[in-house]
């Protein structure tokens, strides 16, 4: 497989180490699997983020023909998985395109908004878990939104 990513340019410091870790961890260990096991990159072809240009064809691992020199199998270029790397200078460029932004804001309904007031005691506090409460209006939108009511 192509080592394309060691040699393309325009990653921050922290993608270049990303980058050198993952193809490390793809040499000794094997690629991942596309699956959404703790070996798995959870890789899916229904992207909801490639018009943001976040997609398997804009990413340092992209092998052009349909590969991925760190995961497993046969890749679509619009796919995406969570070991993506991809410049940010990409994911500007789609974030400036009028087709990316209506496609990535739906049209706006005439629903009421919802002021949700988080109290944050201290940044240190967020090494634990955080439950919010809230009230049942709230839990109604929120289930309407992802489409469980």
């Amino acid at each position: 497989m192509s080592k394309k990513a060691m040699v393309m340019e325009g990653y921050s410091p922290r993608q270049d180490e990303m980058i050198a870790q993952y193809l490390s961890t793809a040499e000794d260990m094997g690629q991942w699997s596309k699956g959404i096991s703790a070996d798995g990159a959870h890789y899916m072809e229904e992207n909801p983020f490639a018009s943001q240009g976040i997609a398997c064809k804009y990413c340092a691992f992209w092998v052009e023909g349909g590969a991925c020199t760190i995961v497993a199998g046969s890749i679509a270029p619009e796919a995406v998985c969570k070991l993506w790397v991809i410049p940010e200078s990409v994911i500007a460029q789609h974030a400036m395109e009028p087709e990316a932004m209506e496609e990535a804001m739906p049209e706006a309904e005439d629903e009421p908004g919802v002021e949700v007031e988080i109290e944050v005691a201290s940044v240190k506090q967020f090494d634990a878990p955080r439950i919010i409460e809230v009230d049942e209006s709230v839990k109604a939108y929120a289930r309407r939104i992802i489409g469980r009511e």
